[in-house]
């Protein structure tokens, strides 16, 4: 980032903003820089902190008496740089209301996240538990055991993902850049793909990459699980022209039926969205009351005592999952076709287990 600001490159704030931007610049093991990289990207940032590579190994030597977590490892190509991997180094100081919220986030992230994504957050957490440790205050050290957060699904086990393999594709991300990739589609055959990266979507545990390949038109959702090797190129990303990345989520990790149906005939005649109602018992009826399915729902007690519920939702597989997933708590009063198939859907799970009596 350039800037027009006038001032002498060996004036002491200037050489203490710089050495400041180089420690940013240094990234935690297993990564690593050079004193000539770190040269170029400091003449990137501000042209004031272009200064001399014999400069910068000289602070690069001086700081590492100030912060012992600063190392670097010999090579060929000159000495490679980096911080211990649970390195953070907090200006100002973690306060105990922050540290606190980072140890509920690393409660809430956990079933969430892959442990590839949870690594590069856990210097975070960790600092956040030494500073409540350390706190005279002793209820800031017990409060989080007085605090729970529970997921509304069961829990699977979350695929692992390389975490080199990671890096890698946050940097083509962070630098729209294209992606070398060797994949094991869902039949177990590898193959090879230069990928441009859109976005990535974190859903129960899976990372997705939202992509394009290059030769194929269509916009693809590759797990990260199944990338066996990425390697970073130095051509540019190509991005779809009028690409939202939440417009993309909202009609294909939804699944919706238009969708689903994109070759049927009479896919024009399937509605976006639809307006259903729902009968349930008053008990099943709580949550949906007080956390209500769209902004136009409507409650009223049905004369058996139940409690129909009526809102326009999005015309979505999720949306016979989710109802499935009641049983026989919950019956499809309207519309008529939805009421059919999901009658169908359990009819067919009840013969599964035996003749119906």
């Amino acid at each position: 980032m350039a800037t027009d600001r006038k001032s002498n490159r060996n004036e002491p704030k200037d050489a203490i903003l710089r050495q400041w931007v180089m420690l940013q610049l240094i990234p935690r093991e297993p990564g690593g820089i050079t004193a000539q990289q770190l040269r170029k990207k400091l003449a990137e940032a501000d042209p004031l902190y272009d200064v001399h590579k014999r400069t910068i190994e000289r602070n690069l030597m001086q700081m590492m008496s100030i912060f012992p977590t600063l190392d670097y490892r010999e090579q060929a190509g000159g000495n490679l740089w980096f911080w211990e991997k649970d390195t953070v180094i907090d200006i100002p100081k973690l306060d105990a209301k922050t540290a606190l919220m980072f140890r509920l986030a690393q409660d809430y992230l956990a079933p969430m996240l892959p442990k590839a994504t949870l690594g590069e957050l856990m210097p975070h957490f960790k600092q956040a538990e030494k500073t409540l440790k350390e706190l005279a205050d002793r209820s800031y050290t017990y409060w989080p055991d007085k605090v729970r957060i529970i997921q509304n699904s069961i829990q699977l086990k979350h695929p692992e993902i390389n975490p080199g393999i990671l890096a890698t594709v946050y940097e083509a991300l962070f630098a729209d850049l294209k992606l070398d990739i060797n994949y094991r589609i869902r039949g177990g055959e590898e193959r090879d793909y230069r990928a441009s990266l859109l976005g990535l979507v974190f859903r129960d545990g899976v990372v997705y990459a939202v992509c394009t390949l290059d030769g194929k038109d269509a916009v693809r959702q590759l797990p990260l699980h199944r990338m066996l090797a990425a390697e970073l190129t130095s051509e540019a990303s190509l991005r779809p022209p009028g690409f939202v990345l939440d417009d993309y989520i909202k009609t294909f990790f939804d699944y919706p039926l238009r969708e689903l149906q994109s070759n049927a005939d009479h896919r024009d005649e399937i509605p976006d969205r639809i307006t259903v109602t729902l009968a349930l018992n008053p008990v099943s009826a709580v949550h949906l009351k007080e956390s209500p399915l769209a902004d136009d729902q409507i409650v009223e007690t049905l004369p058996d005592g139940r409690e129909a519920i009526t809102a326009t939702v999005s015309n979505t597989e999720r949306l016979r999952w989710w109802i499935l997933s009641y049983g026989a708590y919950m019956e499809v009063l309207a519309p008529e076709h939805l009421r059919r198939e999901i009658r169908h859907k359990l009819t067919t799970a009840a013969l599964n287990y035996g003749t119906i009596i």
